[in-house]
Formats: structure tokens, sequence, C-alpha cells
């Protein structure tokens, strides 16, 4: 997914901040996966709509980079103007897959 593909995309200035928003909690055995992302998605889709967003896309493909893909372009059809960072991390497999996307 590029820019390119969303016009409507402006760049201001500040980018980045240097503040993230830290939690440590401790995993469950039935944990399907994390998420994590910049405000970019969460200033436009919240938790509960993201998780089970993800679980759905998940329980249909099982491919994270599609998932990923498909959040964000969630996020951008809901006019989100910020950068928008991904990371999905599928917990169902021996091994954790994590695929990143940043949209701009």
């Amino acid at each position: 997914m590029t820019v390119t593909n969303y016009p409507r995309v402006k760049f201001h200035s500040h980018l980045l901040t240097a503040l993230p928003d830290v939690s440590q909690i401790t995993l469950g055995s039935d944990a399907e996966f994390v998420l994590l992302a910049s405000d970019g998605l969460w200033d436009y889709i919240n938790s509960f709509e993201a998780v089970n967003f993800v679980r759905k896309q998940l329980r249909e493909h099982g491919d994270v980079q599609r998932a990923c893909e498909a959040l964000a372009r969630n996020a951008l059809d809901r006019r989100s103007q910020d950068n928008i960072s991904i990371i999905i991390a599928d917990l169902g497999y021996v091994h954790a897959s994590c695929m990143i996307l940043c949209c701009h």
C-alpha cells in the first residue's frame, strides 16, 4: 500500500513523537494475537473494533499481512490523516509471525 493509493492524505509537520503510551500486561494462554499500532489507527478505530476486525480477518484467511493492510485501509477510509503503523503478532502458532505495515 502506498500513499499514492490515498491522494487525500496530506503530510503536516511533527510526524513523529517520542512519547509513546506504554503498558505491560501478562498474556493468558488464550491470547490469540498482539496488536500494536500508532495513533493514526487508534484515533479512528477503538481497541474493541480493531481486535474484532483482526480476529475476523485471521479466521477468514489467516494472513497477518492482509489483516494489517485491511485494518490500515479501514482507518484511511475513516479519514485518518496521520501515519499508520501496525504490528500484529499471531500467537496461534508455535512460531509467532510478525508483519509490519507502515502506510506513510
